[in-house]
């Protein structure tokens, strides 16, 4: 277990899934965490979890699509907690699934609003609340699509592929400026979750992704507690010096943190085009 005591850490979309797992694993390494999404009751849920394992917690609902209201949630918590330590942007939406050339035009903007235009609001925020602080970390969650095509998913896959880039942009941005606040893309893998389920049971994903179906019903999904305490790890502050890139929930921590001077040097786990 990491520590990270003292600690104030808000998660978007932490009503469900990997972003409660998420909180629950930040407040098991002594963090205080701020539970952000639009469904209040369930917000609820996640503190309730947190509070039984003597974790500290609090619900604040927020529409991360909505900049006034990611504006106002980070004031309230720098009012009340007087600083933010790190910053998860895991609201993300997969449902725009089928031939792209046949979706209907809100179907493919929705995927990119809810995946892309959450980040940017909420990173945005993120570095304004710690620049003047200290400092923080941000970490982005990333998805299927960006280290290869996925077909059939083309929204989901281009806006988690914008999601990279913009990351990779914004660690140039803060090193240039000299702004200590490191950020990070991580990739989850696919995770049995409320949300997966669900895709599991619409018609588009039989007709055009079942592999997916197979992997969720089979129970070989990734396991929701490993990409969670990967996000508790990056929180620690131990492979800062790979800001701006890409990690993902299969990667060894410990050779991470070995090869780190390697990575950086190379460009790796960063996105390219081969010429």
């Amino acid at each position: 277990m990491y520590n990270l005591q003292k600690t104030i850490c808000v998660v978007a979309g932490a009503s469900s899934g990997i972003g409660r797992e998420i909180c629950i694993q930040l407040s098991y390494c002594g963090a205080t965490v701020i539970c952000a999404a639009r469904r209040k009751e369930k917000l609820d849920e996640t503190v309730e979890l947190i509070a039984v394992n003597g974790g500290v917690a609090e619900a604040v609902a927020c529409d991360f699509t909505d900049p006034e209201a990611v504006e106002g949630l980070t004031k309230y918590v720098l009012e009340k907690y007087k600083k933010i330590d790190t910053w998860v942007n895991g609201v993300g939406v997969n449902n725009a699934m089928g031939i792209t050339w046949e979706l209907g035009n809100d179907q493919w903007f929705h995927e990119i609003d809810g995946n892309l235009k959450t980040c940017y609001i909420g990173t945005k925020c993120a570095i304004n609340a710690m620049k003047d602080k200290g400092g923080g970390r941000i970490i982005n969650m990333s998805g299927g699509g960006v280290v290869k095509p996925e077909i059939y998913n083309s929204a989901y896959a281009c806006s988690k592929t914008a999601l990279v880039r913009f990351t990779e942009c914004i660690s140039l941005e803060l090193q240039k400026e000299n702004i200590p606040v490191k950020v990070f893309a991580f990739g989850p893998g696919l995770v049995r979750t409320e949300r997966t389920i669900a895709l599991v049971n619409q018609e588009a994903t039989k007709k055009y992704m079942p592999g997916i179906i197979d992997r969720i019903k089979n129970d070989e999904a990734t396991p929701i507690e490993r990409p969670a305490q990967f996000v508790a790890f990056i929180a620690t502050g131990a492979v800062d010096e790979l800001e701006g890139c890409l990690l993902e929930e299969y990667m060894n921590k410990e050779q991470l943190i070995r090869d780190k001077k390697h990575i950086r040097k190379n460009q790796l786990h960063k996105l390219c085009v081969k010429q």
